[in-house]
């Protein structure tokens, strides 16, 4: 289950749902740029993400308030390189890939504009950029 390409891996198997219970939330507004002073370098594709490319060591930040799940520093980790992925209250979780460092743990709360890590090339990547997934609410950083 763990390794299957497209499942949530961070969510244990007991918080798994149904794709058609999921609860799609509008978080339009409520989120701030993930990695100020970043230039979109790809629109909206694969799970629901964009790429916000700047200089490597640039910060980034948390979108919003909430709890990180994981906070994976080594390997190729499904092509994301060095992640973070937070859990938000209301139910949608963010994902931030490709960086060069993490500033975070596991089950740590952060407040939202909070530094989490630097922006890398880390995984699966062209160029130095973050990886910004919303899961579960609409990605407000497409336009």
């Amino acid at each position: 289950v763990w390794g299957k390409p497209y499942l949530f891996p961070f969510v244990p198997p007991a918080r798994r749902i149904a794709s058609s219970e999921r609860v799609i939330v509008d978080v339009r507004g409520a989120l701030v740029n993930p990695a100020p002073g970043a230039k979109r370098s790809q629109g909206l594709h694969w799970r629901n993400a964009v790429d916000l490319a700047n200089s490597c060591g640039s910060p980034v930040v948390a979108a919003a308030s909430g709890t990180v799940v994981k906070a994976d520093s080594a390997g190729w980790n499904e092509g994301f390189g060095k992640y973070v992925i937070l859990e938000h209250p209301g139910g949608f979780v963010t994902l931030y890939g490709h960086l060069s460092q993490l500033f975070i743990a596991p089950g740590e709360a952060v407040d939202q504009g909070e530094h989490i890590g630097a922006m890398g090339a880390t995984g699966n990547a062209t160029g130095c950029h973050v990886h910004f997934e919303v899961r579960g609410g609409v990605n407000p950083f497409t336009a």
